[in-house]
């Protein structure tokens, strides 16, 4: 067996530079951490395919920019979600469990691992609190199998800069909450003249524009209505208001159609996300007075979790399972205990006071959080020989 894996590992590594080439062009584009993954199989594949490059102006690491036609705005893909499988050699010896990373944009390396709590790089975050400061920066790709969950993206502005200077200059608007684009990378087919992307604003406005047409923002509305999250799930866009109620976005018409009642339990001074898990749609009702606030009990709960029964409404979800809801920065997702490393079941991760959290809902309190993100465990010498 070790003498026909050794002879079919040679006749790989004998590929012609020509064919080598034309895969890395036209099979994986510009996806930088695949380029990376393929050179380093053997010495001959490295040679023949050369590292990439800083990204253009008009692309990223991932996908390219999409300028929005009547304006100075474009959609950046700026991260995505991988889950990793430890795969030294065959899919028979792979683990069980995988670890879950956020990789992202760099100027001066190919890749960097990314916070999901802040958007910011690991190496200057203060919520991964690593012992030695700074994350371990070894990890053989070539050694883990890699799945792409989700992505996620922003809203960049270009500006000319004053008379004098030339080029202009990118930001990010300083009140935007979250950016989707629809569709997405992800989805099968579409129409290039139909893909919009919807911005959602501290203040609550949701407004939508379309990238090939001169209409500008439009701003959705269901009665005066003013957002916390929007979420794409299943290919459909939702979004849920401050009393609770979710609307669908009919993608055809710009128009919001209820999907949930309100929620019975409302309060004003609750800040509400969005999770898909499992195929059900939840809403994590989140205290805003978490910030200053130290006392919570099983009466007056910082955090409570609803979910979305089509026939009876809004249940209460007082106990995630073997669950865990990460509540990021640029997005909201579910993880599996029993898939990723590092997660503890039934609680709630989130971003407060300058620190990541984790809320119990068995305990009603806050914890000092297990990490996930990734767990320092994928670092260790024997996954990266």
């Amino acid at each position: 067996m070790a003498t026909i894996e050794k002879t079919v590992a040679g006749q790989w590594s004998n590929l012609p530079k020509e064919l080598l080439s034309l895969i890395a062009n036209h099979h994986l584009h510009s996806v930088t951490i695949h380029i990376l993954r393929i050179r380093a199989t053997c010495t001959s594949w490295r040679s023949a395919i050369p590292p990439p490059l800083p990204p253009p102006l008009s692309h990223t690491i991932f996908g390219q920019r999409i300028s929005i036609r009547w304006s100075n705005f474009t959609v950046t893909q700026t991260s995505i979600f991988y889950r990793l499988h430890y795969q030294p050699s065959s899919i028979s010896s792979s683990s069980e469990k995988g670890w879950i990373i956020m990789v992202g944009n760099s100027t001066s390396n190919p890749v960097q691992l990314l916070d999901p709590f802040t958007d910011q790089p690991l190496s200057e975050t203060v919520t991964h609190p690593y012992d030695c400061k700074t994350p371990p920066k070894l990890l053989n790709l070539c050694n883990f199998r890699l799945v792409e969950l989700f992505e996620a993206y922003a809203l960049t502005q270009f500006v000319t800069r004053q008379e004098g200077d030339s080029g202009s200059t990118s930001f990010t608007p300083f009140d935007l909450v979250k950016a989707i684009l629809f569709p997405n990378s992800t989805s099968q087919t579409f129409d290039e003249s139909s893909r919009m992307v919807f911005a959602l604003y501290s203040s609550g406005r949701l407004s939508v524009s379309r990238i090939d047409e001169d209409e500008g923002w439009t701003s959705l509305d269901a009665g005066n209505s003013s957002f916390d999250d929007v979420i794409l799930r299943n290919g459909q866009l939702y979004a849920v208001d401050k009393c609770g109620t979710i609307f669908w976005v009919d993608c055809s018409t710009l128009k919001l159609v209820q999907f949930s009642p309100i929620l019975c339990d409302f309060q004003a001074k609750k800040k509400k996300r969005l999770v898909d898990c499992n195929g059900s749609l939840y809403l994590v009702d989140i205290d805003t007075d978490i910030e200053k606030k130290e006392y919570y009990d099983e009466n007056n709960k910082a955090i409570k979790v609803y979910k979305l029964d089509m026939d009876h409404g809004w249940l209460n979800a007082e106990n995630l399972g073997n669950v865990v809801f990460v509540l990021g920065a640029s997005c909201s997702f579910s993880l599996s205990v029993e898939d990723y490393h590092g997660c503890e079941a039934n609680c709630i991760y989130l971003y407060s006071r300058h620190r990541v959290r984790a809320f119990s809902l068995e305990t009603c309190k806050f914890k000092r959080p297990k990490l996930f993100w990734p767990c320092p465990s994928l670092f260790e010498s024997r996954f990266n020989l």
